[in-house]
């Protein structure tokens, strides 16, 4: 999973980081590649939820991207289960900013 968090007008950064997201996330579904990947984008508003998230992981600035790390609980070659998780936790996400 690999999550842009941002704000929807007013930073020239965050729209440049968007576009480069939005490439690599084409580029990724042209690529047809058998590993599942989740590219999204949560944009900071003042409701308290969304307010909420971004307090609770201590963002000060945007652009912030960050990615998680799959956590395999099965073969290869099983189909995908429910039970599969993915850690989106910042302790254990690999992040750049």
């Amino acid at each position: 999973m690999i999550v842009l968090f941002s704000v929807k007008s007013g930073c020239e950064d965050c729209d440049q980081v968007f576009n480069e997201l939005s490439g690599a996330a084409y580029s990724y579904k042209l690529a047809q590649v058998d590993i599942p990947t989740f590219f999204g984008v949560v944009y900071y508003t003042t409701r308290p939820l969304v307010k909420a998230i971004f307090e609770q992981h201590k963002f000060k600035t945007v652009p912030y991207l960050a990615t998680s790390e799959m956590v395999q609980k099965r073969d290869d070659g099983d189909f995908y289960k429910m039970e599969d998780i993915w850690r989106i936790k910042k302790d254990s996400a690999f992040e750049t900013q």
